[in-house]
């Protein structure tokens, strides 16, 4: 099983890539600018899933997300964010082995 941390799920890829990680088993740290927006994602999967408050232009809001997946698994870390998120100091610093950005998604949620 894998941890995914992904941003922008309120709409649109993020949203349906969460979706997605969920339906294949997956665990997700699922992240927008307001957590009310995904709550409904994260509500059938149990402790699998786990919705954190994002907004990519805050650092204290990144490095929380960053800092999750750490702390519920120890299985290998997906990263799913937007072109602008990637481009953030914080986020190329992230502990991970693998960074996946998707360009052209706009600012995400």
């Amino acid at each position: 099983m894998k941890t995914w941390l992904i941003t922008g799920c309120s709409t649109g890829f993020g949203r349906e890539l969460a979706r997605a990680v969920l339906a294949h088993g997956d665990q997700a740290v699922i992240t927008a600018r307001d957590v009310e927006q995904i709550k409904d994602i994260v509500a059938g999967a149990g402790d699998r899933a786990l919705a954190l408050p994002l907004d990519v232009t805050r650092s204290k809001q990144v490095r929380t997300a960053v800092q999750q997946p750490r702390t519920t698994s120890a299985a290998s870390t997906c990263w799913s964010t937007t072109r602008a998120s990637a481009t953030s100091p914080l986020w190329r610093r992230a502990p991970t082995r693998r960074c996946i950005a998707f360009p052209g998604t706009g600012s995400g949620g």
